[in-house]
């Protein structure tokens, strides 16, 4: 299993995990989850990958991820109304609740119980505005955020014939990409209801946030159509 295994969901790692306990005893237990699956034999998403890409981070730089990426990403990008693990000061009037959580709270069951350390793959508060800066930097081939071939990395379909297309961070499946998009669009969909989207070609963004209550799917695809209708009205 590698690390570009684990970015693409291609490692075969078990989707379950221990949610309770105190936070080092789920990361214990997570550091133990056993792999059911070959590496490359199927895409699966789960977000076990992306939770064993942060411990692996922290381990490198000794520093817990949020931090890390306060102080590399936020900061640098001046993302003023992002957080990880809670809104920002001042922010919870301006937080919506989800499906299952109040304003405020991580609706992911692990990283709301690993509060208040961060889980790689969930926790992080944000606006519009503030993932507009992220996109541009993104679209900008990372300039002053992130060293040069970064970005390509996100942009790249890395997983093997046949397998679900993926780039490091970013899905590339064409069932998701907007009417109008390049076909070197990728996306990522928060379960509760938001997608962004990033065309690297085209050099457009388009990010839509809404915290659902009904079906994941029609909801996913929901915004999908409202992502349309906008670039309907954006020059090409």
């Amino acid at each position: 299993m590698t690390v570009r295994q684990l970015a693409l969901h291609l490692s075969g790692v078990n989707l379950q995990y221990a949610h309770t306990g105190t936070p080092e005893e789920m990361r214990r237990g997570i550091l133990n989850v056993d792999f059911p699956v070959a590496p490359l034999e199927r895409y699966e998403y789960t977000c076990t990958n992306y939770i064993l890409l942060a411990f692996l981070v922290e381990a490198i730089y000794r520093r817990p991820i949020d931090e890390l990426v306060e102080e590399r990403v936020f900061r640098k990008l001046r993302m003023d109304d992002t957080r990880w693990t809670r809104p920002v000061e001042g922010g919870l009037p301006r937080t919506v609740r989800t499906i299952n959580a109040d304003p405020g709270t991580i609706s992911d069951f692990g990283a709301r119980e690993y509060f208040p350390k961060a889980l790689g793959n969930a926790g992080i508060f944000s606006t519009a505005a503030d993932l507009a800066k992220y996109a541009r930097m993104m679209l900008s081939g990372g300039r002053g955020t992130f060293r040069e071939g970064v970005t390509e990395c996100c942009f790249t379909n890395y997983s093997p014939n046949g397998l679900h297309p993926h780039a490091v961070g970013w899905d590339m499946f064409d069932d998701m990409i907007p009417e109008g998009s390049s076909p070197e669009t990728v996306y990522h969909s928060g379960w509760t209801g938001q997608t962004v989207w990033l065309d690297p070609v085209k050099k457009r963004f388009v990010i839509v946030l809404t915290n659902r209550f009904q079906d994941w799917g029609e909801a996913k695809y929901g915004r999908k159509k409202i992502a349309e209708e906008i670039l309907e009205n954006i020059p090409s």
